[in-house]
């Protein structure tokens, strides 16, 4: 199925990861009769991340050299602009402003100081009212999104989520692998078939291919996901959850430093942000449980949150 017109936003570091997400979005224009390509540099004005970097005239000329050898290269012309701000909203009040279709972000992984602020690239999707893609190799074959990862559990917000993957499925001919969980708890397992069930009914309407996968007794949820990923060579994994990404990223620990000083608990970084004596490094795992450990549970993560929140937002002030 090809869409009339596209517009795709790469934001643009000059790194090799940027380069990766405009190979995304020359794939992804190939499926529409017209798309354009904006990329975007955001020269940071204040904070902590500001420092080293270059300077608004610098970057305009280092990202206009750049957008003149990707059109020798790729025969494809792309708009480049610099704008100053902050990169946690820049992005994406031009991604709303040009009422862009997809905005395609490389991302380094969570290293250095991105590890520090508990994932820029999080920070930076967080509020958006544009989609965004997330990458960081580039597309391994010709065939982008041939085989979905579609986690799903009991939550009642997965609506969003199978519509951007029936979107995509239907979009690129995808065929989607459904992943449930393990669950003992008799209410959760019944909200999980349901939403199952609802899955299904508007995958067949829209005649798309897809498989149900069921995760074992006692394993890790995430890495079971990954898991199946790895077996069926998945192109992509729609996710809801921070936990789920970090655990993904944590299972390819080969492209991080495991011995970096800046690898926390949540509850350690929300400690060393605001100098509070830890009180024990864990979040209590609900996985598995009933209802009111999730809910526990998840008022224990919404503490944490909110103190490293409060403290990132003034170091970011200052």
């Amino acid at each position: 199925m090809e869409l009339q017109s596209q517009k795709l936003i790469v934001p643009w570091d000059f790194t090799p990861v940027s380069e990766n997400a405009l190979l995304y979005a020359l794939k992804i224009g190939q499926f529409s009769d017209q798309f354009s390509i904006d990329l975007i540099n955001v020269v940071e004005t204040g904070g902590i991340f500001s420092k080293g970097k270059l300077t608004e005239k610098e970057a305009s000329e280092k990202l206009k050299a750049d957008a003149a050898r990707i059109k020798e290269q790729y025969g494809v012309e792309v708009r480049a602009i610099v704008q100053e701000g902050s990169i946690f909203h820049t992005i994406s009040e031009h991604a709303f402003d040009t009422e862009a279709s997809l905005v395609i972000m490389g991302t380094h992984g969570i290293v250095g100081v991105q590890k520090l602020t508990g994932s820029r690239a999080l920070k930076v999707i967080a509020g958006s009212n544009v989609p965004y893609l997330v990458i960081q190799d580039a597309p391994a074959t010709e065939r982008i999104f041939e085989n979905i990862v579609f986690p799903l559990d009991y939550r009642v917000n997965e609506k969003e989520r199978l519509r951007w993957a029936i979107k995509t499925a239907t979009q690129f001919d995808s065929r989607i692998h459904a992943f449930l969980p393990y669950a003992t708890d008799m209410g959760i397992q019944k909200k999980i078939n349901y939403n199952l069930s609802f899955a299904k009914k508007h995958f067949e309407v829209h005649n798309l291919s897809f498989e149900v996968h069921s995760a074992a007794k006692g394993g890790s949820y995430a890495d079971e996901i990954i898991k199946l990923a790895v077996d069926i060579e998945a192109d992509l994994i729609l996710t809801m959850t921070l936990s789920h990404k970090l655990s993904i990223e944590d299972y390819f620990k080969s492209k991080t430093d495991e011995t970096s000083p800046c690898l926390f608990t949540l509850k350690e970084f929300a400690a060393k942000l605001s100098g509070e004596k830890l009180t024990g490094t864990d979040i209590n795992d609900p996985y598995g449980r009933d209802y009111n450990f999730y809910k526990d549970s998840r008022d224990e993560i919404e503490k944490e949150l909110i103190k490293i929140l409060k403290n990132l937002n003034k170091l970011e002030e200052s």
